[in-house]
């Protein structure tokens, strides 16, 4: 069963560093260095890749600093050689703590001025951190954030329509105030961070669970006075095809419980440091982008997976405080998220199989003021007719359709 989640001083920010610790790692950092971090397990047939493509990187400083989180599969042995070759390359090791306590551990002892991340299967586009490290540079901004696309066995595809929105344009200097969008770049491997921002208000990664960077985002975004956003991809992100990366792991329970999670953790930082406005923002972001693809997995999943979903949803759906809020939704996802939360799992499975998320297909009234689409359980006395009203974008495109 879901927790109830509630804001506490630490969640929203990690506490001051103490002097020690402040005089220690000011004696540690190198000007211009950028740290780039990689947690690796059994990514054996990837990770040379993944390590070049950093070290290929032209008009940069660089140290790699890799943990290796007892792989199976001779991953450290790679890592070693390359290590061996390349005296920027630094191993450690750690015994099965996963990839945010390796994150950590790293952090540690990086000397950087900046801090990067990277996952072993993944590969850094050339020219990405010159791009990220010479925006800061000009901006003086906390951190910058650059796109990114999809790696598979057939080639590249773009990332979410809605990445590829936050970084249509180059923005330096922004907040999430002016640039709300840029909230749904979430993943910390296409970013550069200055180091003393870093400190000042991530710090570490909690070693629990699966959507670590939901929070680090959060606290990134709320919390910068100003952040860069690059008008290019940084990051090559791999689709494995056998679905061991971690965030292809939708239909497990554990996995969609954390996503819940971290979420609204997420919007509870948001609300505590920028207010209730920002953090509605962000809902509807999550409610368009994030969790309507979850819910539409329900015809794969388990009973037990369904029991969760539907305390999720109510959970989730509990930080919609005003009518406002559900007319920027998707009609779509409106319909999806009533049906599951009312726990109606053969109705979902049925809005589903008659293609209640193909909205384009679907036939709509329009009444000057409003559209709404004629989805399935159109007419439901269990489904209110606002929950079929067209958002502002669908409306458009709706009406395109219209001679």
């Amino acid at each position: 069963m879901s927790r109830e989640v509630s804001v506490t001083d630490d969640l929203v920010s990690p506490p001051p560093l103490g002097r020690a610790a402040q005089w220690r790692r000011s004696r540690r950092t190198r000007e211009g260095l950028v740290t780039a971090i990689m947690p690796v397990f059994d990514v054996k047939p990837y990770v040379e890749d993944a390590i070049r493509s950093v070290l290929s990187q032209e008009g940069v400083d660089l140290e790699v600093i890799v943990v290796d989180d007892t792989s199976t599969d001779g991953t450290d042995d790679v890592v070693a050689a390359l290590a061996r070759e390349d005296r920027r390359v630094t191993l450690l090791r750690q015994d099965h703590g996963g990839p945010n306590a390796a994150r950590n551990r790293a952090l540690d002892v990086a000397r950087g001025e900046y801090v990067a991340f990277l996952d072993g299967d993944d590969l850094l586009l050339p020219g990405a951190y010159a791009d990220l490290q010479g925006s800061l540079r000009a901006s003086g901004s906390d951190f910058a954030a650059g796109g990114y696309h999809r790696l598979t066995d057939e080639g590249t595809r773009p990332a979410g329509h809605w990445i590829g929105r936050a970084h249509a344009a180059r923005q330096d200097g922004v907040d999430v105030e002016s640039a709300s969008g840029a909230m749904t770049n979430v993943v910390v491997w296409s970013k550069m961070y200055r180091r003393s921002f870093w400190d000042a208000h991530v710090r570490s990664f909690a070693t629990h669970g699966y959507y670590q960077d939901q929070l680090v985002a959060a606290r990134s975004y709320a919390h910068a006075s100003s952040f860069d956003l690059l008008d290019r991809d940084v990051v090559s992100w791999r689709i494995r095809g056998e679905g061991s990366s971690m965030t292809q792991q939708l239909v497990d329970v554990a996995n969609m419980r954390d996503r819940f999670r971290t979420a609204r953790e997420g919007l509870l930082i948001y609300e505590a440091v920028r207010g209730a406005g920002i953090a509605e923002r962000r809902l509807v972001q999550l409610l368009n982008f994030d969790f309507g693809h979850t819910i539409g997995q329900v015809d794969r999943t388990s009973d037990e997976y369904w029991a969760e979903l539907v305390e999720q949803v109510r959970g989730l759906l509990g930080h919609v405080r005003r009518p406002q809020t559900w007319a920027r939704i998707a009609a779509q996802h409106k319909v999806l998220y009533l049906l599951v939360a009312e726990g109606r799992r053969d109705d979902a499975l049925q809005f589903i199989a008659e293609g209640g998320r193909k909205i384009r297909r679907m036939e709509f009234e329009d009444d000057g003021e409003d559209v709404h689409v004629h989805l399935p359980f159109w007419g439901d006395p269990g489904i209110p007719r606002w929950a079929f009203r067209a958002d502002r974008r669908q409306a458009e495109i709706l009406r395109s359709r219209t001679p």
